[in-house]
């Protein structure tokens, strides 16, 4: 699945009872995690000891989980007691039949999200780096559209906030198109449209 030395390979099964019952969550979320969690399997440890690559103060190891689904709607919230369970950052393979799709976690922001491909998307993976932390920031990094100049030429933070002013303005450019559509007083509505209009100048300016 990855171009990873042999000496990365676990390839061991891992109960879902380990994640769940390792941390507080409602019998709800319980539930949650078994019903759309079918099997869990620890593929790849990424180690100085594994591949010979430098630990950082903030990133010591990287696992790799394939993560089998019962449907195709990725769970993030059980994912999430999975990475509360595992002090280090894990890249996610979640299938479901034939399909696959990658999703990690950025464990280094205070405010942790996702990074998610859709199904049958293929991220340029690399685990190639100076240390681990660089290997890691280059995992996510894949999994953000820019194109290679803004990549080379801007630092990893760079990069996530560009990303994230991204997002945010797609989504308000989402939201105003909604309310434009629903608008009924012409007044309002030329308001919005310029609103829109800016948020859609800052967009391409970003881009």
């Amino acid at each position: 699945m990855f171009t990873l030395p042999v000496s990365t390979k676990v390839d061991r099964f891992i109960p879902k009872t380990k994640f769940y019952e390792r941390v507080q969550i409602s019998t709800a979320t319980r539930d949650e995690f078994t019903g759309v969690i079918s099997r869990i399997t620890w593929l790849h440890k990424i180690s100085p000891a594994t591949m010979n690559v430098p630990a950082t103060g903030t990133v010591e190891e990287l696992q790799v989980f394939l993560v089998e689904l019962k449907s195709k709607t990725i769970p993030l919230k059980a994912l999430s007691i999975i990475d509360k369970t595992i002090p280090y950052p894990i890249l996610f393979v979640l299938t479901c039949g034939d399909d696959i799709c990658y999703v990690i976690q950025h464990k280094l922001e205070s405010r942790r999200r996702y990074y998610k491909t859709e199904w049958n998307q293929l991220p340029a993976l690399s685990f190639t780096g100076a240390n681990l932390e660089a290997v890691y920031q280059r995992i996510i990094t894949s999994f953000i559209a820019l194109d290679d100049d803004e990549v080379s030429s801007k630092s990893f933070e760079e990069i996530i906030t560009i990303n994230a002013q991204r997002e945010q303005l797609q989504k308000d450019i989402r939201a105003l198109e909604n309310k434009i559509r629903s608008e009924r007083q012409f007044s309002k509505k030329v308001a919005l449209n310029t609103e829109l209009q800016h948020k859609r100048r800052q967009l391409d300016d970003l881009s």
